[in-house]
């Protein structure tokens, strides 16, 4: 397996391992009183054990550099590395643990600052964005529209921030605060209806393009927030242990196995690649062929995207089956599958064909000027101005459009394509009024899909 799902499987562990120590010690405990005390306490010590770190791990890069600025003494980045590991893995380890609580009893008084700012500022913030959110979620059910993708990482901040919140205030939910317990209602149903809406955007995401690792996290966390909710609204004063308890045993039975994240979502992967090869021949009797169709930009595009993912999240073993040659590894892959290596958003295409041996009629024009244009510049010559725009090359006579071509044109007319784009020919462009010949004898640019198609350079001569 690729270090990828190693990183992927040690976060979910280190998530898993640090929601486990908030809970663990109060496991048979009843009282969250004391659970929300014995939080607040390894919390605040976290952070004064990070401030410790930081001060003393600046300190020490200071006495280290003065040492090689005053006295010449060589000190390599090396040892900035061992420092840093040091205090960052050692120290702030030590320093942590030695204040953790042994035990703590329920809180007497709720600390006046922590409600200040959790019912002036951090409540009312939570319900703002909320509401803008639901007003969101109704806009689209309305307009039949999908949700657009951004809407998953919103969702994301505003279920951890509000879930936190909740944490916060649990003593004065617990207390009957009704100010406290009402928001905790809002936030819970609110929840859900986004979380419901979150679902929606990576469901579109999933069936165009397959389960990765950071959807599967997505569709998890979906689930997981509409059942939290609607726990905490049907079943009023529930644990408040119930939150991290529940996150623990989702992460850790989801790391490992067949319904994982890593798994499920190379099944996924491997099937939609195994389809998409099949449909074009590049897969023929469960090995790659050279001699099979074209492929459109955007397959071989898709094919390349899933190539790269597989690779770098499972390793070569999902498509080592496919592969004649011993060494397996992603360059062979494309050699007998005869595919370019990159398909990418921005290809690069150019031509460059030469005047050598070619002849044009003349007859007519008075002047000729040479041209040499970038992205978003313009050559004026007389009466003429020349503007190169990112998507299109336009000419103007005395400020009135005679000549507009867009990039996907200038392509067309070059004869460029996927297969051909270091080969296109140069293009001759005639206008009647005024009357003027332009020569296009190089360009250079970007191809992918036709909006995304970009000029980058473009040079030639212009009779007038």
């Amino acid at each position: 397996e690729d270090l990828n799902s190693n990183y992927f499987r040690f976060a979910q562990l280190f998530v898993a391992t640090h929601l486990f120590a908030g809970f663990a010690p109060y496991l048979k405990d009843k009282n969250d009183g004391r659970l929300w005390e014995f939080n607040k306490s390894i919390f605040l010590r976290f952070l004064l054990s990070t401030l410790y770190t930081s001060v003393l791990t600046g300190g020490l890069f200071i006495c280290l550099g003065s040492l090689k600025g005053l006295f010449g003494i060589p000190v390599s980045a090396n040892t900035f590395l061992i420092t840093f590991i040091l205090c960052a893995f050692i120290f702030h380890p030590i320093h942590f643990l030695t204040g953790v609580p042994a035990k703590y009893e329920e809180i007497n008084e709720y600390p006046r600052p922590l409600w200040v700012f959790c019912q002036n500022l951090l409540i009312p913030l939570i319900a703002v964005f909320g509401t803008i959110l639901v007003v969101y979620g109704v806009t689209i059910v309305a307009t039949l529209n999908w949700p657009k993708g951004l809407i998953t990482l919103l969702v994301s901040t505003f279920s951890v921030v509000g879930m936190l919140t909740i944490v916060l205030i649990d003593p004065l939910i617990r207390n009957d605060k009704s100010w406290f317990r009402k928001f905790s209602s809002y936030f819970y149903l609110a929840q859900i209806l986004l979380a419901c809406l979150m679902l929606a955007a990576i469901y579109r995401r999933t069936a165009e393009y397959g389960v990765t690792e950071s959807r599967y996290v997505v569709i998890l966390v979906s689930a997981w927030l509409i059942l939290i909710g609607l726990f905490f609204l049907i079943r009023k004063n529930q644990t408040l242990k119930l939150i991290p308890m529940s996150l623990c045993v989702l992460t850790l039975i989801t790391t490992y196995g067949p319904w994982s994240a890593h798994s499920v979502s190379l099944r996924s992967e491997k099937k939609r690649l195994e389809k998409i090869l099949t449909e074009y021949q590049v897969l023929v009797k469960g090995k790659l062929n050279k001699d099979h169709k074209v492929l459109p930009y955007k397959v071989g595009n898709d094919i390349s995207s899933l190539i790269l993912y597989i690779y770098n999240h499972h390793g070569s073993a999902p498509v080592a089956d496919w592969i004649t040659d011993k060494s397996k590894n992603r360059q062979q892959f494309y050699v007998e599958a005869n595919l370019p290596e990159y398909y990418s958003n921005s290809q690069y295409f150019s031509f460059n064909d030469p005047m050598l041996g070619d002849s044009i009629t003349i007859a007519g024009y008075k002047k000729l000027t040479s041209f040499n244009l970038m992205p978003n510049t313009r050559k004026d010559i007389d009466h003429l101005s020349l503007r190169l725009n990112t998507g299109s090359l336009e000419i103007y006579s005395d400020d009135k459009l005679v000549l507009k071509k867009t990039t996907t044109e200038l392509m067309k007319l070059s004869g460029i394509t996927n297969e051909t784009r270091y080969s296109g020919k140069k293009i001759l462009l005639n206008v009647e009024d005024p009357r003027l010949m332009l020569w296009l004898t190089s360009g250079s640019g970007n191809m992918g899909e036709e909006k995304d198609n970009s000029l980058q350079s473009l040079t030639g001569m212009i009779f007038y």
